[in-house]
């Protein structure tokens, strides 16, 4: 029975070892330039996570920084791998322009110009939200249903690098509210 209580202490002991941080860390601070988006930037962050477990980081979006500690080799893979993620995205300036016509007849055009970045989506809306009386449940003062909904002008494009080339998608919507008819009379 004596011979459990050495054992149990030299594991403990074992432990502590194995425990002790190592003497060769050190400290920096990392910044991105060329991000865009705050999901590249968590992007960015997870891949040094993977990359670098024994690494200690900790990301501040707002000053687009990575504060890492870790060994300097580790600091300098780090800095390799955001030297590589880190890259600029290429900015398209998009012009749609709207004709309106009336019977055949042209009668207005309206051009919007848009950027977007390779790799993201810009929404461009232009217009009013309409409440709709969606329905009536007893006492008409206290139980009116309103639902609101947008009306007028949405543009939403995206541009995304395809093989040799670009790929861009456009949805252009434009809806308004049809002539309330009155049910009374003729």
């Amino acid at each position: 029975m004596a011979c459990f209580a050495p054992c149990a202490l030299a594991q403990s002991a074992d432990i502590k070892v194995a425990d002790a941080k190592p003497d060769n860390e050190t400290y920096q601070t990392l910044f991105l330039t060329n991000l865009t988006q705050q999901n590249d930037f968590n992007d960015v962050l997870t891949a040094l996570r993977n990359m670098l477990p024994k690494a200690h980081l900790y990301g501040m979006s707002s000053q687009d920084a990575i504060s890492i500690r870790a060994t300097p080799e580790d600091i300098q893979i780090a800095q390799k791998i955001l030297a590589d993620l880190d890259r600029g995205k290429r900015l398209y300036r998009l012009i749609y322009t709207i004709n309106e016509s009336d019977s055949g007849k042209h009668t207005a055009a309206q051009s919007f110009a848009l950027i977007v970045a390779s790799g993201g989506k810009t929404t461009f809306k232009q217009g009013a939200r309409v409440p709709i009386v969606t329905g009536v449940s007893g006492d008409q003062a206290s139980g009116t249903q309103v639902q609101y909904m947008d009306v007028g002008l949405n543009i939403e494009a995206s541009a995304d690098g395809y093989m040799d080339g670009l790929r861009l998608r456009s949805k252009i919507e434009q809806t308004n509210v049809a002539d309330e008819k009155s049910g009374v009379g003729m």
